[in-house]
């Protein structure tokens, strides 16, 4: 960059320029490479301002000349690094210079913020970048430091703006203007200065709490009286308030991700287009494009986020984001396949009935319906069928609405009365006619399409009635098991304290009487569950162990009691007609506590264990285990030892070192504090009064970092 204009001398005349911007130019050409003179005809480029008194002075043949060039060609080389033509410049003259006469048009000194509103994918630097390039190639001397600036940029709805506000006031800085990056880009589009700087009003705290109040009555939430007279602001007269609703802002910031992606969400004319789509959104009528203006300014950084957010999801001209499109697809082809399905369920019930009236009007109304036959009264009735065999509708077939072929030789089989179940179905007057009519096959030997589908529906409610009735069975057996598990549990306790050894005697006495025990119960366990499952045939593995003596059978056998199925209620052993000795009776209590508390557990109410006090009697401690000796005496526990005290002269280092560590943690706070000034542009105590407003009491440098950065924005 250094040797874009090497070798060339640069004159810059005194009485176009003030001293600031003087050295601000300088300090442009010598980082061009160029050298700076103070003499007219030493120079190779003259640099003037066109906007100037001074140049306006000069004869028509000096401004022709072609060393004399613009000042702000010196920033255009700068930022596009290389030489540039005249016919290349942005504009021939610049236009960010001061508009008053007195100031000798100046060019304006500019202080760009990191606080500016950015565009999509735009970083804090990029964005801040960008406008300090549009104004320097317009005229504008960028400053790095606030203080001496004749333009503010910040963005007004960061916290910054603010702090920028009150520094004004106390400094007393009237000249000074803030404005935002939709002023400086439409100075560009314009390409000219469309805000007037001298004299103007300045912008104060004061001012700006007055014009906070003026939009806060111009978009105001709370409700105001009506007016039935006179002109309210900004509204034609006896027109209601339109309050703003969720709705409206979600329309606002999905309107602007689907049409200007790009940005330009500031400039009026993109409301102005808003307002006109009400033919194609109707909600945009709702409010006035200057209205739906102000509700994006007011709350600009908030919107910026989602629309942003709705950009990246893909939002269209439907204002849907791709997921939501493709959810609304789904939805529609699931619609459609509910709308076919029902069809196709409609048409199969349209032709089910048509299969009815088909088979009442073939039956013919002589034949008796179901309700007046009863099920002893239904004969078997015989047609002719093809290869000589005898079509019957057998009283079970009948049942199922399925007729069967038979032989001569079954038909002569005794009559076998239907299930309890279908007689019931025909004393209600459920029962088909046609099933006990006289079918006749027709000369192929299939059965009518209508016949079909009716026995497919009986079929489909005996399949139901028979799984109903194996859920019955399948709990009865559950029960049992579990009533057997119970014993098994018995026995295995008995078993335990005989292996002990230290109670073989007692077990052995009681073995013959429990086992018979154990075995009536079994067997009566059996006979009930016989009696419970229709006598229907119970296979079951041995829920008893066969002991070493054989058991004697029980002379009276009392009948089980069983438990109810919903109940936590414990089936009891049933009591045998042998003497029950103390520890039978214990063993017998002991088993029916441990099982009740085994099956009526829950997560509501969990098991309580508690010591078995008949297996107590069997069990000995295990004995207490030593390390083997490995010969060493053992080592005495030590305390850990007093400190001892210091000596003057270690104090003395140890203060020595406190006060290199407090040297050390000062210098890291100056150069952090360093740090903050340089990367947010402010003083030291503008840094300390920022970070007090953090109000972190506690805490490293990363909780500051984290705070400023969400205070100014990066």
């Amino acid at each position: 960059m250094s040797e874009i204009l090497q070798g060339e001398r640069v004159f810059l005349p005194e009485d176009h320029f003030d001293p600031q911007a003087l050295q601000l130019l300088e300090q442009k050409a010598t980082a061009l490479g160029a050298e700076v003179t103070s003499e007219r005809d030493a120079a190779t480029i003259t640099i003037v301002n066109p906007c100037s008194l001074a140049y306006a002075r000069l004869d028509r043949s000096e401004r022709s000349r072609s060393d004399v060039m613009p000042y702000h060609w010196l920033s255009t080389c700068l930022l596009r690094q290389t030489r540039v033509a005249l016919s290349d410049l942005a504009v021939p003259v610049p236009i960010f210079v001061h508009p008053d006469r007195s100031k000798d048009h100046a060019p304006l000194k500019v202080w760009v913020s990191i606080n500016i509103h950015r565009a999509q994918g735009e970083v804090p630097q990029e964005a801040q970048a960008k406008v300090t390039a549009l104004f320097e190639e317009r005229g504008a001397l960028a400053l790095p430091k606030r203080a001496h600036a004749d333009v503010l940029v910040v963005d007004k709805e960061s916290k910054f703006y603010a702090t920028v506000i009150k520094e004004m006031k106390e400094n007393g800085r009237d000249w000074q203007k803030v404005v935002q990056r939709d002023w400086v880009e439409d100075c560009v589009n314009t390409g000219k200065l469309g805000w007037a700087i001298a004299p103007g009003p300045i912008v104060t705290a004061k001012a700006e709490e007055q014009d906070a109040e003026k939009e806060q009555e111009y978009d105001s939430f709370e409700d105001e009286p009506e007016r039935p007279k006179g002109r309210g602001p900004g509204r034609p007269a006896g027109k209601p308030r339109i309050e703003y609703t969720p709705e409206d802002d979600e329309f606002l910031v999905r309107y602007l991700a689907a049409y200007y992606p790009g940005g330009a969400w500031g400039s009026r004319k993109t409301f102005n287009t808003l307002a006109s789509s009400a033919a194609q959104y109707p909600i945009a009528e709702r409010h006035s494009d200057q209205s739906w203006h102000e509700r994006f300014k007011k709350n600009s950084a908030a919107f910026s986020k989602r629309v942003e957010k709705f950009i990246r999801a893909g939002v269209d001209a439907s204002l849907k984001t791709e997921a939501e499109r493709e959810r609304a697809r789904e939805k529609e082809q699931k619609r459609r396949a509910e709308t076919e399905q029902g069809k196709r369920q409609a048409e199969a019930a349209q032709g089910k009935r048509q299969a009815e009236v088909s088979l009442e009007a073939r039956a013919g109304p002589s034949a008796p319906s179901g309700a007046q036959a009863g099920p002893s009264s239904r004969p078997a009735h015989v047609a002719a069928g093809p290869a000589g065999v005898a079509t019957a509708t057998s009283p079970i077939a009948s049942s199922s609405n399925r007729r069967m072929l038979v032989t001569p030789d079954e038909d002569e089989a005794p009559h076998v009365e239907p299930v309890d179940q279908n007689a019931r179905r025909e004393a209600r007057g459920e029962g088909l006619s046609a099933s006990t009519e006289t079918r006749v096959e027709s000369g192929s030997g299939h059965a009518p399409a209508q016949q079909e589908i009716v026995a497919e529906s009986n079929v489909a409610l005996e399949s139901e009635s028979r799984r109903l009735r194996t859920q019955e069975s399948n709990a009865e057996q559950l029960e049992i098991e579990r009533t057997l598990l119970v014993v098994q549990q018995s026995q295995g306790s008995l078993e335990t304290q005989g292996s002990n050894g230290h109670d073989e005697s007692l077990a052995r006495g009681h073995g013959e009487e429990t086992q018979a025990l154990l075995g009536d119960f079994a067997r009566a366990r059996q006979e009930a569950a016989k009696v419970a499952m229709g006598d229907r045939e119970v296979t079951t593995t041995d829920a008893v162990p066969a002991a070493e003596d054989a058991a004697q059978p029980a002379s009276v056998v009392d009948q089980p009691r069983r438990a109810h199925e919903e109940s936590n209620a414990v089936a009891q052993a049933p009591a045998s007609s042998r003497r029950r000795s103390a520890l039978q009776a214990e063993l017998e209590e002991s088993t029916a506590k441990r099982s009740k508390r085994a099956i009526g557990t829950s997560p509501r109410h969990p098991r309580h264990s508690s010591p078995d006090r008949i297996a107590a009697r069997a069990i000995v401690p295990p004995a207490r285990q030593s390390l083997p000796s490995t010969g060493q005496p053992p080592t005495p526990t030590r305390r850990a030892s007093i400190q001892e005290r210091l000596t003057p002269r270690q104090h003395a280092e140890s203060v020595l070192r406190g006060q290199q560590l407090v040297l050390e943690q000062r210098d890291r706070y100056r150069a952090k504090i360093a740090e903050y000034e340089k990367k947010y542009g402010l003083t030291a105590k503008e840094v300390l009064d920022e970070v007090r407003k953090l109000r972190v009491k506690s805490g490293s440098w990363d909780v500051i970092d984290a705070g400023l950065r969400e205070r100014f924005g990066w």
